[in-house]
């Protein structure tokens, strides 16, 4: 097996080819220590799973990386690949809703300065009716404006801290099913 050169990127984590490889030492269950190895891919980088004998199958990662994993393990991967499909595709839409929230925040921001401008030229041409319209219009454009951002940041912040938990929550199932002597789902 060929090994890509790798160069150190921080304290245990290694980059090579496109991989990144986490190598740091985890404290995840009290008195026992769990080596952990994270890999983050790019899309350029080859993965393959094919089965062998004796109930095992090859997942290689590039052309340097080969991980052996029984038959289990592939199932639970076939099971859980459409439930991770489903959460990236809801994640992409959720930032999309993001995106288009934000913007129709700057275009309020836009047209609520426009509507002053309008405004301040109306009121020294001495049309004070126009001029309360358009202030007021420029008002409520502006107000949309924060809460659209309001909503951008708090939403934001809310898809952070959801990620968070469900990696707490999943870690916390994993380690106690490995704890109960269980393989993990």
């Amino acid at each position: 097996m060929n090994v890509p050169a790798a160069w150190p990127v921080s304290d245990g984590l290694f980059a090579a080819d496109g991989v990144e490889v986490d190598l740091r030492i985890r404290q995840h269950i009290p008195s026992a220590v769990v080596r952990s190895l994270g890999l983050e891919l790019d899309d350029n980088v080859s993965i393959d799973l094919r089965g062998s004998l004796d109930k095992v199958a090859f997942l290689r990662i590039g052309d340097g990386i080969e991980i052996v994993v029984r038959e289990s393990h592939v199932r639970t991967l076939r099971e859980q690949a459409t439930a991770a499909l489903d959460d990236m595709a809801h994640v992409e839409a959720a930032e999309a809703v993001l995106e288009n929230a934000f913007h129709a925040g700057a275009q309020a921001r836009t047209a609520a300065a426009l509507a002053r401008e309008t405004a301040d030229a109306a009121q020294q041409a001495g049309a004070d009716d126009p001029a309360e319209v358009a202030y007021a219009a420029a008002q409520r454009a502006g107000d949309a404006a924060e809460r659209a951002q309001a909503a951008v940041t708090a939403a934001s912040e809310a898809m952070d801290a959801a990620d968070e938990a469900a990696e707490t929550a999943r870690a916390t199932a994993v380690h106690l099913a490995e704890w109960v002597g269980r393989p993990p789902s």
